[in-house]
Formats: C-alpha cells, structure tokens, sequence
C-alpha cells in the first residue's frame, strides 16, 4: 500500500510542476507576441528585468 501512496505523490507533483511551467511559458509568450503587436518592439518584461533576449 505505501508504494501506491509514494506512486501517487509523484505523479500529482510531476502534474503540478509541469502545469506551472506550461503557465509560465504561456504568460512569456502572449508578452512576447501581445509587445510586438502594440508597441512594434521585442522588449518584453524578462528584457526589462533581466537584460536577456527570449526568442521564443
């Protein structure tokens, strides 16, 4: 019974994990393409912050 439960705890975390890199990916891009759109640049907010290009 315990392998089942430690099985099961991967797998929700896995899940989460991937979910919330998926949202994060998500979010950069409608930045990246919502910024080139309305203001005809490529400074997105990562560029702001961080100084790095995100071609995505």
């Amino acid at each position: 019974m315990k392998r089942n439960t430690n099985a099961r705890i991967f797998a929700v975390s896995f899940y989460t994990t991937l979910c919330v890199l998926v949202l994060a990916i998500g979010i950069l891009e409608v930045d990246y393409y919502s910024r080139q759109t309305g203001f005809g640049d490529d400074q997105t907010l990562i560029h702001a912050l961080t100084g790095w290009d995100l071609h995505l």
